[in-house]
Formats: structure tokens, sequence, C-alpha cells
């Protein structure tokens, strides 16, 4: 009786230890993959924060240029250039 028990043991031991492997290398592979997706967002976020700004500082570049061609008058708006 004891040496049934004791193969049944052993051959649940390594199924035990098959299973397990198993689900070592599932929940490696499933961290490996979220890791890697993070890196990804992490990545996409960078670039679209630093197409931003540089589509600021083209903005504020544009603005200084229109304030610097406005002489401080008023447009004519009369098209006949009555007085």
């Amino acid at each position: 009786m004891s040496a049934l028990l004791s193969a049944l043991v052993s051959d649940a031991g390594g199924y035990l230890l098959g299973f397990g492997a198993i689900l070592i290398a599932f929940l490696a592979t499933y961290l490996k993959g979220r890791l890697s997706g993070a890196k990804l967002e992490r990545t996409k976020q960078k670039a679209k924060e630093a197409d931003s700004y540089e589509k600021s500082l083209k903005e504020l570049a544009d603005a200084a240029i229109a304030r610097n061609s406005v002489d401080g008058r008023m447009p004519d708006s009369d098209r006949y250039q009555r007085d």
C-alpha cells in the first residue's frame, strides 16, 4: 500500500512541477507583454507631447512675426479713400 501511495505522490509531484513550470512561463510572458505595452504607450505619449510642444513654439513664432508686421495704425476700411 505504501509503495502505491509513494508512486502516486511521485507521479503527482512530476505533474505538479510541470504545471508550476507552465504557470510560471505563462505569467512571465504575460508580464513581459504588459511591460512592453506600457513602454510603447509611454513612447507614444512622449512623441505626442513633443509634437504639441513644437506646434506651440511655431504658433508663438508666428504671433511674434505678426506682431512685428503691424505698425500700430488702424487699417483703412474705406475702399474709395473718401474723406
